[in-house]
């Protein structure tokens, strides 16, 4: 409710109503009068919103799409089988399968 009073505060529907202590590059303006457009756009309506959990094609939570977002960071894991069907050298197959698997050994995991 708190965000809502501040948008209140700031923005009456028509225009925003704020002003800045210093001066910004032409670029970072011109930003700054795209973003006034994107706020002219949008209307609010008297309508309950909804959740959609937008990381299954119907668009319903369940315990099992969560585990794939957690343990695969959103990536759909590849078929491992076919991974060992290419015609690359060893070190390449294994590469895959690390990185199927989630093992790779990179700066950020360690």
């Amino acid at each position: 409710m708190n965000s809502l009073l501040l948008l209140l505060e700031v923005w009456d529907g028509k225009t925003v109503k704020l002003s800045f202590k210093r001066n910004f590059s032409p670029h970072l303006m011109q930003q700054w009068y795209e973003l006034e457009q994107i706020c002219l756009n949008i209307s609010f309506l008297d309508n309950c919103d909804s959740l959609i959990w937008e990381h299954t094609t119907n668009e319903v939570y369940s315990a099992s799409s969560l585990y794939n977002i957690i343990s695969f960071r959103g990536v759909v894991p590849i078929f491992i089988p076919s991974v060992w069907e290419l015609v690359i050298p060893t070190r390449g197959h294994i590469f895959l399968w690390l990185f199927a698997h989630n093992k790779l050994m990179t700066r950020y995991n360690l």
